[in-house]
């Protein structure tokens, strides 16, 4: 297997997945010290963004090869800004669709959409704390990355009322905190990184 980064090779032989880890640490670590990330990783082709080391491990003997491209510090944030703008105003559109069954009787569609919605929520915590770690050295998105998690902070007492709500079959509660908190919480992020100036208005 051959490992490759921004169309350099790194490595043309790689035999067995522990070889592999000990690379890509050494890989990583180097990356950082020059601000940088991995972007993403191509496998015989298929590009991943997530989860890709998982991946590398259950398919080691039948990998050929391995392609990763760097982001910088300075572009993986702005990069972040943007996705998750996209994201929430995908997520906002779906608001109803996801709670109003909850003012009856949830489906299995429902819950299916649900589990997305709370899913695509902790990717959003997530991404909000990654922009803030680099933004301690990124000092020019420090101001906004601070109070894009300060705003983010009360996602997890939000989704504590939602599990609540679940154990006690309380479903109208579920739809009002998604209607009437979640939501309008996620339109304040959107507002923020547009006035901000790091996502498209």
């Amino acid at each position: 297997m051959q490992l490759w980064l921004d169309g350099f090779e790194i490595k043309n032989e790689i035999l067995s997945f522990s070889d592999f880890q000990f690379i890509w640490s050494n890989l990583g670590k180097e990356l950082y010290q020059n601000k940088k990330l991995v972007y993403y990783v191509e496998i015989d082709g298929q590009p991943f963004y997530s989860d890709y080391e998982t991946i590398i491990a259950d398919n080691i003997d039948r990998i050929h090869e391995i392609k990763a491209y760097s982001i910088t510090f300075q572009n993986a944030i702005l990069q972040s800004f943007s996705d998750m703008v996209g994201y929430i105003n995908k997520l906002i559109a779906s608001i109803p669709n996801l709670a109003d069954p909850f003012y009856a009787e949830p489906t299995p569609e429902s819950w299916n959409l649900f589990q997305q919605f709370c899913e695509g929520i902790n990717w959003l915590v997530h991404t909000a704390h990654l922009c803030l770690t680099l933004s301690e050295t990124e000092r020019e998105y420090f101001n906004v990355s601070t109070k894009l998690n300060s705003l983010m902070n009360r996602i997890p007492g939000l989704l504590r009322t939602i599990d609540n709500a679940l154990q006690e079959q309380e479903y109208i509660m579920i739809a009002d905190t998604i209607k009437y908190e979640i939501g309008p919480l996620l339109e304040e992020i959107t507002f923020l990184l547009k006035e901000c100036g790091v996502a498209d208005a």
